[in-house]
């Protein structure tokens, strides 16, 4: 067995992920971020490329080396899928199913929980708002929403067709109320 850290590309968008893998000439192997795997089932494997930087015999080495590599710079960098620095592995996704990747007003991205109250209140906001989406993303958004029947409810007052969405809101006019 090997060690390697590698570099994954998405070939749309030039994003890119540093990492350590432990393999014997594991050729698929992209990536386990948070960020990089929602990016590969977004965009699809094929999407993406994978490159060997440097080969070690050991996990110490290796996830020295990425240290080195994955600093602050990475991570605050909007062109990095890496949301935490090197040198430790990661597998705190699996353990910590609650947690959302966020930024701050700075841009900095933080891992937290569902119910922080920074979340709650908008002082942190979404890891990818405010990222331009390539055209075709949204093409496919909508190729992918036609057809699909809307989620409609009856409303028996007034006997309108009303989106489920809407329902509460709608029940809520003066007209509505008994």
């Amino acid at each position: 067995m090997t060690y390697i850290v590698y570099k994954t590309t998405n070939l749309i968008n030039n994003r890119w992920y540093i990492g350590v893998h432990k393999t014997n000439k594991d050729r698929t192997y992209l990536g386990s971020g948070d960020l990089i795997l929602d990016a590969i089932k977004k965009h699809g494997a094929e999407s993406f490329i994978r490159e060997t930087l440097y080969t070690y015999a050991t996990d110490t080495e290796a996830y020295a080396k990425e240290a080195e590599l994955v600093t602050t710079d990475v991570v605050k960098d909007r062109m990095s899928y890496n949301v935490r620095l090197g040198g430790s592995g990661g597998w705190e996704r699996h353990l910590n199913t609650d947690k959302i990747i966020v930024k701050d007003k700075s841009g900095k991205r933080l891992k937290v929980n569902r119910n922080d109250v920074r979340y709650l209140n908008g002082e942190l906001i979404p890891w990818n708002r405010g990222i331009p989406q390539p055209k075709s993303a949204n093409e496919k958004r909508s190729m992918a929403a036609k057809g699909k029947p809307k989620a409609r409810y009856m409303c028996i007052k007034c006997n309108k067709s009303v989106a489920i969405q809407s329902k509460d809101r709608h029940n809520r006019r003066p007209d509505h109320q008994d």
